[in-house]
């Protein structure tokens, strides 16, 4: 929520600027509940706060350029957004109503920044008895203000279309220093959010509407290797290697979910300051839009309901009071400890609602427990060569029937789990060749080893994140990275389609990690190279109809 701090009564603005930036932060403090009863509360900071120029007693008027400018260098050296709003009462106005209309035609002036205005407005004209409009055995006029004089509702009309007007228009106006914008713009924060769904081809638009998705990538400069997933809402969640840009280069937590509606626009973050985010693998939601996130760096599972609450939690983070390090891959693997997870990468769900997560860099199994949370079995083992041996389980889905799908990147295969079982019955080999056309992201052309090396890699960059298919289609999405191409597989295995190939421009794609597929014709692809989500819609062509024995 936008929430605005104005300055001091003299016209400082430092005040203002550190309520900013402490606003920015999470906070903790004493204070009693609705019921009565003493608790601790958190807040989880709010990033977007901005200041409020209302003149003062010492600097006179705020709203000119000058002013302005400086409050925004002050932002900026905080590291952050120059968020500026200029309060057209107050001293801006010396206390006269009648000249809130001056300072809003100075902020409309051709090659002023982009400021948002405040009026103070009421339904009636301000009384002529003076500012409180009252007086002693007369009753108060409904709509009309009873401390500062305001500007009537016929008055303030017209300059807020004066400013709507200015807002279309802005890419006209010449801006300072004679350059002349060419696009619409947004607020920075805006901007920065709806950007993971910008256009970067086709439409002019900044924002990516719907029909436009299948045309173009979509991607955020900030936001290292998105994971994503879709509720039945249509709303799409990210699970980003972002929000690290203040730690180390080593070491620094790097997750963040995002969730945005079906037209690309910012919803919320999703549990911001979690204390299991430390390095974003994957994300899924479940049949009930439960969110799940996997969490690589601090090995856990979290799930948050719609309401964004987390209810369950699977593993445990490293303590910061011990001496934590990474895992260390050791030959032959360490064997796997219930309830330790080393590395997790995914997590998919049977008919029956049990939990499979497969674990993942360091311990090369599936754990399986119950839909409440229970310990059943740990599923396969580390190896490279039987049905039943794993080598980094990157990827995990599940199809109609309760069927489990496990991506076993380092063998170049899948394997299919039986839930009644808890086996590994039968694999899925990745046969198909990079082509020979193909390149990499960067760089020169494969050589033969390099081209062996990346089909090795052909499975578990992506496994389906559809949720579980209609009966009638039993047909799995994959993705594979060497080729970066989408192919989709039938159950028996055999290639039906591929499209795209490596690059950094629409509908070629740079390290696929994750997929989603909500629907028969929809697949959301994720990459990490190019920091960005693409949609595709299929179209698939209809068959013609034979008659009998053709």
């Amino acid at each position: 929520m936008p929430v605005g701090f104005k300055n001091s009564t003299d016209g400082g603005t430092q005040i203002a600027v550190d309520a900013v930036l402490t606003a920015r932060s999470p906070h903790w403090f004493p204070s009693v509940t609705k019921q009565g009863v003493a608790a601790i509360f958190q807040t989880v900071g709010n990033d977007a706060c901005h200041v409020i120029l209302r003149g003062g007693t010492r600097t006179g008027r705020t709203y000119d350029a000058e002013h302005v400018a400086k409050v925004g260098a002050r932002l900026a050296a905080k590291g952050l957004r120059e968020g500026v709003m200029v309060d057209c009462s107050h001293g801006n106005s010396l206390k006269d109503h009648k000249k809130q209309a001056d300072v809003a035609a100075s902020i409309l002036r051709p090659g002023r920044r982009r400021l948002a205005p405040r009026f103070r407005r009421h339904a009636r004209k301000p009384s002529r008895r003076g500012p409180a409009g009252l007086r002693a055995g007369r009753p108060a006029v409904y709509g009309q203000s009873i401390t500062d004089a305001c500007l009537s509702l016929e008055d303030t009309v017209p300059l807020l279309e004066r400013f709507a007007q200015a807002q279309r228009t802005r890419g006209r106006i010449p801006q300072s220093g004679g350059s002349r914008e060419t696009h619409h713009h947004r607020p920075r924060r805006a901007a920065r959010r709806i950007g993971v769904l910008r256009a970067i081809a086709g439409s002019r638009d900044p924002v990516r509407r719907e029909h436009q998705l299948p045309q173009a990538a979509a991607r955020d400069e900030r936001r290292r290797g998105v994971r994503v997933a879709v509720n039945s809402k249509g709303e799409v969640a990210i699970f980003t290697r972002s929000n690290s840009a203040g730690g180390p280069a080593y070491g620094a937590t790097a997750s963040q979910v995002l969730l945005f509606d079906k037209t690309g626009k910012f919803l919320r973050e999703v549990g911001k300051g979690l204390y299991a985010w430390s390095y974003a693998h994957a994300i899924r939601f479940d049949k009930d839009d439960n969110l799940w996130a996997i969490d690589k760096g601090s090995d856990m599972i979290v799930r948050i309901n719609p309401e964004g609450h987390v209810t369950m939690v699977f593993g445990r983070k490293k303590e910061a009071s011990d001496d934590a390090e990474p895992w260390k891959r050791v030959t032959p693997p360490l064997a796997p400890t219930p309830g330790q997870f080393r590395q997790p990468t995914d997590v998919a769900w049977d008919t029956e609602g049990n939990i499979y997560i497969s674990d993942g860099y360091i311990n090369s199994r599936v754990a399986k427990f119950t839909k409440d949370g229970d310990w059943v079995a740990s599923i396969g083992e580390p190896g490279r060569t039987k049905i039943g041996e794993l080598n980094t389980p990157h990827t995990i889905s599940y199809d109609a029937k309760g069927n489990i799908y496990v991506g076993d990147r380092g063998n170049r295969r899948i394997q299919v789990i039986d839930p009644k079982t808890n086996t590994l019955v039968r694999e899925i080999k990745i046969d198909v060749p990079v082509p020979p056309d193909a390149k990499p992201w960067i760089g020169r052309d494969a050589d033969r080893r390099g081209r062996r090396r990346a089909e090795r890699r052909a499975v578990g960059e992506s496994a389906s994140r559809r949720p579980t298919p209609p009966a009638s289609s039993s047909s799995t999405a994959r993705t594979r990275s060497p080729g970066a191409s989408t192919n989709c597989r039938s159950p028996t295995a055999r290639c039906l389609a591929g499209s795209g190939k490596s690059g950094h421009q629409a509908k070629q794609f740079g390290w696929i990690h994750e997929i989603a597929c909500p629907s028969e014709n929809e697949i959301y692809v994720a990459e990490l190279l190019n920091w960005r989500l693409q949609k595709l819609t299929l179209k698939p062509v209809a068959t013609r109809g034979t008659a009998p024995g053709q």
